[in-house]
C-alpha cells in the first residue's frame, strides 16, 4: 500500500482481527493515514493512536477533506476481544457532527466509509455537504458511479467490488465548490494495468 502511493485508508473491520496492537503496528508503518471517526477509546472519549478522524490535502489547488467511518457492526463481527475499550459511534450522527465543521476549512470533502452501501446511501441522504462518498465493506460492484442526495447535496458514490478484482476511477470537473460533470468506471486489474510512474 505504501509502493501504491495511498493518500489514505479508511479503517474496516478486518483491521481489528490481530487485535489493536497489531492494528496500531501496522498503523505506524503505514505511509499515510488510517482514518475513523465514529472510533473513540471508551474511557476517555479521545481518539484511539492508531487512527485519526480526517486530513486536510491540497490538490490542484483545491483544499481537500477526507474522513472516515467505520461499520457501528465492528464489536459483532470481529471478536469481541479485539475492541475492548472501544466504542463505535452511529457513522451518520458522527458524519452530522462532523461535515458542518470541515466545510469552512475546505472546498472538497470526501467520505472514505466501510459501513456498507446502504448506509453509503443513507449517507448522501442524511448529511449535506459531502461531494463523494468512496465505500467497502458490503462488497457491492458499482460499475457506473452514482448521484444520490437531497437539497442539502448531491454526493457521488463509487464502490470498487472487492478483493482487489478491479480499480476504481472517478474524474470530477469542478467550478468553485460544484461539481459540474463526473465520469467513471471499475478497471480489471490484469497484466495490462501499467504501474505506477
Amino acid at each position: 500500500m505504501n509502493a501504491m502511493g495511498y493518500d489514505a485508508m479508511e479503517i474496516g473491520n478486518y483491521e481489528f482481527n490481530y487485535g489493536q496492537g497489531v492494528l496500531a503496528e501496522r498503523a505506524s508503518q503505514a505511509e499515510f493515514p488510517l482514518l475513523a471517526a465514529n472510533i473513540m477509546v471508551t474511557a476517555t472519549g479521545e481518539r484511539p493512536p492508531f487512527c485519526q478522524p480526517y486530513i486536510i490535502k491540497e490538490v490542484m489547488g483545491k483544499r481537500i477533506a477526507i474522513f472516515g467511518l467505520i461499520t457501528p457492526d465492528t464489536p459483532v463481527v470481529t471478536h469481541p476481544k479485539n475492541v475492548i475499550g472501544l466504542t463505535f459511534l452511529d457513522p451518520i450522527e458522527t458524519a452530522a457532527m462532523l461535515v458542518p465543521k470541515l466545510r469552512p476549512k475546505a472546498e472538497f470533502i470526501i467520505a472514505l466509509t466501510h459501513i456498507g452501501y446502504e448506509m453509503d446511501r443513507q449517507l448522501a441522504e442524511e448529511v449535506g455537504g459531502i461531494h463523494v462518498i468512496v465505500g467497502g465493506h458490503s462488497h457491492t460492484k458499482i460499475d457506473v458511479p452514482e448521484r444520490v442526495g437531497n437539497e442539502g447535496g448531491n454526493a457521488i458514490i463509487v464502490q470498487a467490488w472487492e478483493h482487489g478484482k478491479v480499480l476504481g476511477r472517478l474524474d470530477l470537473e469542478m467550478r468553485g465548490k460544484a461539481v459540474v460533470r463526473f465520469s467513471g468506471g471499475l478497471i480489471n486489474v490484469t497484466a495490462d494495468v501499467p504501474r505506477r510512474p
